[in-house]
């Protein structure tokens, strides 16, 4: 009950689980998600299809790199800063655990 009223904290195993679905499930969920999803509703699909080739087809190869290029740095970077904040939330814990630990003995 103390969990529920905040009077102790969630484990580190909690969090790093957390931090392994963010990082690795949930990418991957919503890739097959988006690919159900088109697949389903056709029409969700076709607008994808189109869109797709139009913008394509509108693009230098120079350009279509440097897009490429530049939603991976964006991923890589929002893996990153995902990392850190767990890292942050389990330094937190520790330096918390330290000075209780500390304070009361």
């Amino acid at each position: 009950m103390d969990f529920l009223t905040f009077k102790t904290f969630i484990s580190t195993d909690v969090l790093i689980a957390f931090y392994y679905l963010g990082a690795v499930i949930l990418p991957i969920t919503l890739w097959f998600f988006l690919i159900w999803a088109s697949k389903k509703y056709q029409i969700l699909g076709t607008i994808y299809e189109t869109g797709q080739s139009l913008f394509w087809r509108s693009l230098t190869t120079k350009q279509q790199v440097g897009i490429i290029l530049m939603f991976t740095a964006a991923f890589f970077f929002m893996q990153l800063f995902w990392r850190m904040m767990f890292e942050f939330l389990i330094a937190y814990m520790q330096i918390r655990d330290a000075l209780v630990a500390e304070h009361l003995g």
